[in-house]
Formats: C-alpha cells, sequence, structure tokens
C-alpha cells in the first residue's frame, strides 16, 4: 500500500510539474532582484487575479501575490498585468507560476546580483579591442589573433594638410572597433569613454574594486580606467600635430565581410578633420587629464595641451561638418559609419564644461550656456554630458558654477520620464522603438540615477530599476538583451567577430540595439516576427537594424548596472526603500453619476486618499501595499460648465500627491486635441506651427490608428471638423468598433499648412469609442471639433444599389437588391455597438427582418452583399 501512495505522489508531482511549464508570456527581468528593492514582472495576453513565487523545483510557494488589472499596450498589441512581489526579500532561486499559464523563467535575489552584469558589459570592451591579440588567460574560447595593427594608415586626400598631404602614412593603433564593424569613430567614442570615465568619477569607490581579468588588472589603474585608456590612447594618435584638428575616423573604404579580424587587410584611412569629432576629443582629454593625474601624470599633462590645442582648432573652425569622402584620384570613397550632423553647440557647450571642470578657468563655464535645453544623451546630442560633469565635481567647483541650475535642469529632464513609468503597461520609462533603442533605455537609466544621486529621492533609483528591467527581460520580446545574460539571450548577433569565431554562443556582455519596425529591409519584413514596434526584433545575423551591438550602447549599460550595485549597497543593502506611486494625476468623469475610473496604487507604505468635495466617492479611502481603487461620483452635473474636485494622497500620514477630479456638464459642443488619444498603434506627436501651438498626430502609415474617448451628452447629429495638414490621404472613422464613414481629406501646401473638413456623425448619448484606422500615409491630425446641430435623425437608405424600406419601420424591413439576385449578410446594431438581430441569404432578390421585438429608436443595419458593403442609420417607430 505505502509502494502504492508514494508512486501515486511521484506521478501527482510530474503532472504539475509538466503542467507548468515556461511560458514566454510572463516576462521579467531574467538575471533577477536585489532583495531590497523593486520586483515587477509583466503577465501578458492572459487574465489572471494572481500569482505564486516558487522555489525552482515547483515544491514550496515562497510569495502569494494579486495582479493588477490588465492594461493595453498600443506598442505590442497585447494586454498586460503587472505582477508586483517587491516585498519578497529572501534571498534565493525562483520561478513566477500563474496557474493555467505556466512559469517564468527562472531568476535570482540575491544581494550582488548586477555585479556580474557590470563586469561583462565593461569586459565586452576587451574582447571589441583592435591592433592586440585577445588571449586565452582573459578570453577563454574567445581568445584570438590581433587584428588591425593600424601602424599604416592612409591620410586621404580630404584630410590633407601642408605637414600630411595625402597618401602619408601615419600610425593610429589601439582604440576599439565601434559596433559589428571593424572602424573607429571618434565621434562615438566620445561619448563611449565619457561614459566609463563619468562611471568610475561618479561611484570611484565600487569601480575601485572590480576586476575585469583584463591584460593590466594587477597594475595600480582601476579596471575600468585600464579599459577606457586603451581608446583613449588611440584617440590621441588622431590628431594633426601641424594645427590640433582631430581626423573623423581611422576606416576601411567599405564595411568589410564577414570575417575574423586578422583576415582582414584592405586598406585603412584617416578621414577629414570636423568640429564635432575635434571638440569630443578635446572634451575626453579634458577629462583624462583630471583624472588619470594621479595613475600616469605625464600622459594626464599631454592630454590637457592636446585638449587645449583641439579646443583653439575648433574655435576657428566652428562649423565645419563631416561627409563621408567621396573618390579623389587613386583614392576611393569611403561608405562606412557617418556619424555626421551640422549644429555643433551641444560640442561646445560639453567640451566648454569638462575644460572648466579639469581647469577652474572661468572663461570655460561662461561658454558652456547652462541655461539651455538639455535632452537625453546620444552621439549626436552631447550637451547633458557637461551637465553630468557639473554635477559629479559640484563641491569643488569655482563660485561661478550655478550648481542649483545644474541640478534644476537635470531633474526637470528626467521627471517626466521618471513619472510616466506608473502609466506605461509594462512599467518602463517610455517606448523608444528606433535604431539602437535600447542605447535610450540605459542612457536613461544612467540619468536617472544620477538624479538619485542628486536628491536622494528613491523613485528615481526605481526608475532605473524599471529601465534595467527592461533590457533583462521585461518586455514585449521575452528576450534579454545582453548577450550571455539571462535564459533568453540574442544569440545570432550582427557582430563581425561573433559571427566568424566558429563559437555558438556570441562574445559575452554586449548589448543589442533592441526592436525597431521602420527599417526591416536588412532581412526582409517576412523574417520579423510582428510590425508592431515593441515586437519587431529578429535575432539573426542580418538584422543590423535591430540586433547590431555598438560601444555606444554598451556604456550606459556598463554605468546603470555598476550604479544600482553601488548605491543599493551604499543605501538600502539593510532596508528598503519606500516606494509609492499613482496611475494617474487627472481623471475625467461624465457628467451621470456611477461611472468607475479606476487608478492603481503601488506602494510598500500604508495609504490614504481624502476626497475635496462630496461628489466623489472612492471605492476603498485607505489601505497598505499596492492596490486598485474605483473613483466615481455621487451625482448628477446637470450644468453645462465643468465642475472640479481634489483627491489628496497621504502616505503614513504625510500629503504626498494630488489628483485632479473634473465632471463634464451637459454640454453640446467640445473639441478632442489629436493626441490626447486612449491608445494608439505607429503614430507619433510633434510640435505644430498651427494656431494654438501644441502637438500634432503625425506620421501615420497605412493600417495606423488611434483610439479616443467621446463622452456624448446630448444626444444628436454633429459636425465634426478634422484640423489637417500633409498629403491627401484617408482614414475609416469607427464608433464602437462599427464602421461609420471613410474621410478622405485634400492635400495641404505642406505638412503644416493646416486646413479643415466637416462631416456629420450621428452619436447617441453616452461614452463612445471613437477609432480612426488610417488607411494611406501621410495625414497630420491636430484636433477634432465636435458641434451638436440637430437631434438623431433616420437617413435615406438607398445607395442607387440597394434600397430599404420602409423608414421607419414598424413590423417588418426589407432589403431590395434589385433585379439581381444577391448572396447577403445582413446585421442591426445598437448604437453602442451590440448586435441585435442577423440574418443572411444566397440567391435572393429581397430580404425581409422581422424588427418588431425592436424598441423605439435609431439602430445601424449593414447589409454586406456582392455589391459591397453598405451601413445606415434605421428608425423603428
Amino acid at each position: 500500500m505505502k509502494k502504492i501512495v508514494t508512486a501515486l505522489f511521484l506521478f501527482l508531482m510530474a503532472i504539475q510539474l509538466f503542467a507548468q511549464s515556461t511560458s514566454a508570456e510572463i516576462r521579467l527581468n531574467q538575471v533577477g532582484f536585489l532583495p531590497n528593492s523593486l520586483k515587477v514582472a509583466a503577465i501578458t495576453n492572459f487574465q489572471t487575479d494572481s500569482f505564486n513565487v516558487m522555489t525552482t523545483d515547483l515544491k514550496s510557494v515562497i510569495f502569494r501575490g494579486v495582479c493588477l488589472p490588465s492594461a493595453y499596450y498600443a506598442s505590442s498589441n497585447e494586454k498586460v498585468q503587472i505582477a508586483d512581489f517587491t516585498l519578497l526579500k529572501t534571498p534565493g532561486n525562483y520561478v513566477l507560476v500563474v496557474d493555467g499559464l505556466g512559469k517564468s523563467v527562472p531568476f535570482s535575489i540575491d544581494g550582488d546580483i548586477f555585479t556580474n552584469l557590470s563586469k561583462a558589459s565593461i569586459k565586452a570592451f576587451y574582447y571589441n579591442r583592435a591592433s592586440t591579440p585577445i588571449v586565452s588567460e582573459y578570453a577563454g574560447i574567445y581568445a584570438r589573433k590581433e587584428g588591425h595593427p593600424d601602424t599604416t594608415v592612409v591620410v586621404l586626400p580630404s584630410a590633407a594638410s601642408a605637414g600630411r598631404p595625402a597618401g602619408t602614412i601615419i600610425s593610429t593603433p589601439r582604440g576599439w572597433y565601434d559596433a559589428g564593424d571593424y572602424n573607429k569613430y571618434i565621434v562615438n567614442s566620445g561619448i563611449s569613454v565619457f561614459t566609463l570615465l563619468s562611471a568610475y568619477e561618479t561611484y570611484p569607490a565600487y569601480f575601485d574594486t572590480l576586476n575585469l581579468n583584463i591584460p593590466e588588472s594587477n597594475n595600480n589603474i582601476p579596471d575600468i580606467l585600464d579599459e577606457a585608456l586603451w581608446n583613449i590612447q588611440w584617440m590621441m594618435t588622431m590628431q594633426d600635430p601641424a594645427d590640433g584638428g582631430v581626423y573623423h575616423k581611422c576606416t576601411e573604404a567599405n564595411f568589410s565581410a564577414f570575417a575574423m579580424p586578422a583576415l582582414v587587410t584592405s586598406t585603412r584611412y584617416v578621414t577629414a578633420k570636423g568640429t564635432a569629432a575635434t571638440l569630443d576629443f578635446a572634451a575626453i582629454m579634458a577629462m583624462t587629464a583630471r583624472i588619470y593625474k594621479k595613475y600616469l601624470p605625464q600622459l594626464a599633462d599631454t592630454a590637457l595641451a592636446q585638449s587645449l590645442r583641439a579646443y583653439s582648432w575648433a574655435k576657428s573652425n566652428p562649423s565645419v561638418a563631416f561627409n563621408n569622402p567621396a573618390a579623389s584620384g587613386k583614392y576611393p570613397a569611403v561608405n562606412t559609419g557617418g556619424y555626421g550632423n551640422s549644429d555643433f553647440s551641444d560640442e561646445f557647450s560639453w567640451c566648454a564644461a569638462e575644460l572648466y571642470v579639469t581647469t577652474k578657468d572661468p572663461t570655460y563655464y561662461s561658454q558652456i550656456k547652462l541655461d539651455g535645453s538639455y535632452g537625453l544623451p546620444g552621439w549626436g546630442d552631447v550637451k547633458t554630458l557637461g551637465l553630468l560633469s557639473l554635477l559629479v565635481h559640484k563641491d569643488s567647483l569655482t563660485a561661478e558654477a550655478d550648481t542649483t541650475l545644474a541640478k534644476q535642469k537635470l531633474i526637470s529632464l528626467v521627471t517626466n520620464n521618471q513619472s510616466s513609468i506608473i502609466t506605461s503597461p509594462y512599467r518602463i520609462p517610455g517606448d523608444f522603438y528606433y535604431w539602437g533603442g535600447n542605447n535610450a533605455y540605459a542612457n536613461w537609466g544612467m540619468l536617472f540615477m544620477q538624479a538619485f544621486r542628486q536628491t536622494g529621492n528613491a523613485s528615481f533609483f526605481n526608475a532605473a530599476i524599471s529601465s534595467l528591467d527592461y533590457l533583462l527581460g521585461r518586455n514585449a520580446t521575452s528576450y534579454c538583451f545582453v548577450t550571455g545574460t539571462g535564459t533568453k539571450h540574442p544569440m545570432n548577433i550582427h557582430h563581425r567577430i561573433s559571427g566568424s569565431d566558429g563559437i555558438a554562443e556570441p562574445v559575452p556582455g554586449l548589448l543589442v540595439g533592441g526592436p525597431e519596425a521602420s527599417d526591416v529591409t536588412d532581412c526582409g519584413a517576412s523574417k520579423y516576427p510582428s510590425t508592431y514596434p515593441a515586437k519587431s526584433y529578429s535575432d539573426m545575423q542580418c538584422s543590423y537594424s535591430t540586433n547590431e551591438i555598438a560601444i555606444n550602447w554598451n556604456a550606459p549599460l556598463a554605468f546603470l548596472a555598476g550604479a544600482i550595485q553601488s548605491e543599493y549597497k551604499k543605501f538600502f543593502f539593510e532596508y528598503m526603500p519606500g516606494y509609492f506611486s499613482i496611475s494617474s494625476s487627472v481623471i475625467s468623469l461624465p457628467y451621470k453619476k456611477g461611472k468607475d475610473f479606476q487608478i492603481v496604487i503601488e506602494s510598500n507604505t500604508n495609504w490614504t486618499l481624502t476626497p475635496s468635495v462630496d461628489w466623489i466617492s472612492i471605492s476603498s479611502p485607505s489601505g497598505s501595499g499596492s492596490g486598485t481603487i474605483q473613483i466615481n461620483s455621487q451625482g448628477n452635473n446637470p450644468g453645462d460648465s465643468v465642475r472640479t474636485g481634489k483627491i489628496y494622497v497621504y502616505r503614513e500620514g504625510t500629503l504626498t500627491d494630488s489628483i485632479t477630479v473634473t465632471q463634464n456638464g451637459l454640454r453640446k459642443s467640445f473639441k478632442i486635441e489629436a493626441e490626447d488619444y486612449s491608445s494608439m498603434s505607429g503614430l507619433q506627436t510633434e510640435t505644430t506651427t498651427d494656431t494654438g501651438g501644441g502637438k500634432n498626430l503625425g506620421y501615420a502609415d497605412a493600417n495606423d490608428w488611434a483610439i479616443y474617448t467621446l463622452d456624448i451628452t446630448s444626444a444628436g447629429v454633429y459636425n465634426v471638423i478634422f484640423r489637417h495638414a500633409g498629403y491627401a490621404g484617408n482614414f475609416d472613422l469607427y464608433i464602437n468598433d462599427v464602421l461609420i464613414q471613410n474621410v478622405a481629406l485634400t492635400k495641404t501646401a505642406d505638412w503644416q499648412v493646416w486646413e479643415s473638413y466637416t462631416t456629420q456623425i450621428s452619436l447617441p448619448e453616452g461614452q463612445h469609442e471613437l477609432k480612426l484606422k488610417f488607411n494611406a500615409s501621410g495625414i497630420n491630425l491636430n484636433w477634432f471639433q465636435f458641434d451638436w446641430t440637430g437631434p438623431l435623425r433616420a437617413e435615406c437608405l438607398t445607395d442607387g444599389k440597394i434600397k430599404i424600406y420602409p423608414v421607419p419601420a414598424n413590423k417588418h424591413l426589407t432589403i431590395d437588391f434589385g433585379t439581381i439576385e444577391q448572396k447577403s449578410a445582413i446585421q442591426i446594431i445598437s448604437l453602442d455597438g451590440k448586435p441585435l438581430l442577423q440574418q443572411s441569404a444566397t440567391n435572393s432578390r429581397r430580404e425581409t427582418i422581422d424588427v418588431s421585438g425592436l424598441k423605439k429608436g435609431i439602430y445601424l443595419i449593414t447589409v454586406d452583399s456582392d455589391n459591397g458593403k453598405l451601413i445606415k442609420q434605421i428608425a423603428i417607430k
């Protein structure tokens, strides 16, 4: 009997293990989580109320949690639920399990969880070194022969000077291969080296002890500085000694085929000097002078001298844009990466900031122009790099430095993206689905960590965690985007070394570019899994648009992983930071009472909600931890004006936030801004020059769409004015998923030359969903104006081929197809989109429908026949 019971138990356990198979619909950070930090997973395309975190053998439930309500994510066409298990702090190895769906990939909770990622993301630069063998002592199976010694590099005519005429041979060894190719670029090296040096300046205690196992690991210089120095020493060879200008790049004429570096022996060239390259060089040399002074004083002095000469050249040549040179005589055209731009104000500002921080000369500070605007760092916009250096050194600057303004600029830059995380279905700081978009997530994470360092506000630390979570698996592709990391990572990256070394696993620690849907020509559209931008990623070598790597993408990943690990050990190793966020700061209720509006509170503390007026009702005025709250109005608002109240949010007795609540009154005229959609796919917003300013919706392509909520308080026929610009195009207009009409727009004189188009729509009272589905590209929309013209009415129901009568109908409705027999499908639908009657016929000239069961009112009838589809309104008396 005991044997039977044991066998039955084992059989049931086997069933349980089989039933909980790994599901790609559970997305989370595949590396893991720090014990005292946020822990969030996304569950997609599956409705569930709860989840469990279990040991990897599925024998023990460690944590039980409740899922947040699903939210639609237009960028991936998914419904996403958030599973928050932040309060699970016990170190260990786990899976997240959803009954009926499966289990997640395994993950760990550990106080040093990101240390190996930090090391790998910096060590990846070692594998990409030029001009040296990569040896097995440090690289293991990724050892390779030396490639590109770059001791015989040809000066092209575009780079020629009096001392170095075209054809001169120079030596420019060392440096990193830039990306998937074998070229070396000053502009992209500039931001990459900055990010590593800034990581060290910001967190020296952490990086002082980080051993990367590289050839220089046993010297007296921190390994991250040793690795950066390999590229700095190459950069130092790229300055023309005659005048101080800096060559833009060291390059082949064309991208080489996939082969190991030692086998690629095509001629290498230096190209023209340019303002951007020279200023980026000058900024890095200024940083080198101050950071390496205590380690390599002679090199530091040389770097400062080079920086000053380069800055002087740029001041004398302030607008020299780089373009790839054309063929000239015996010299070929160059077709490798351009890294060119024409606005150098950001480079001048960054360079002035680095020279000021290094020299403390107020003359440079006056050239920073701190009161200007700042944006996300990138090789084409480097102004924010100077802002970061000022803040890192704020305690050692001269009296001229306005560090308060610098801090305000940083906080203003990051606050919007930080606060948008709570409203994102995936809880991420934005949708960056363009070439190299993963770089944006890493750079925002870097900025969040700098903001945390300046303020001590844990919400910025949490935002950085969310950025890293996206890169490591909490995304619509289910990939961890770092090679050799996590359970599901890229295997076929666009990287000539990884594609040619004969090793199945790519070089580890490399961040790929990530999903983007705008360019699928590299592999062909059929090779991409989806046209939705968040899912348009292909793990194929040909996909340079989504699966290439680049040094300027890896550098902010290295900063982010190291910063989180460093600050965690300093501030949160023994206790968890308080976190509190609300999914909405503005609520708009319809004029009739009883309509719920849902907000989501995420918290690990106690909270209380207090309404300022008695017409606001709250389902749960207080609680502890996370919760979902329903807000509605206690009474109607019969006037024509909007009334406003507030909900005050208290965290452990302290006023933390407030939510503005409005309730519409009766109205017969209103405007919707095109950018105020509830969801959309494929569209973008931009600043408009139309009267009134603001944003417009644009970049529409066929099959893009946008959805809006209509609150109709006065049933009737409305004139609808669409404010549009751009090419001629059209879109289908749906109400509650019922196609109402096609709107065809004429071409205007230009993208920002605006005209108005008017049509009519009949709308019953209540809340409705308006959807615009675009059939062609080239339309910009600014706003839609709705003006009531009169009560609902029935239309003339004939289109010349099909007649519908009588109108209004009493008991029966007839559809007459004329003299030709038709196959037809007929449906009567309520104005809020509910199907009420359906009838189909084959080879019929006339169909009769019994409508005696319908109440008096206005309905829609759809007739789908051989002659096409007819949609009209009918009246039942």
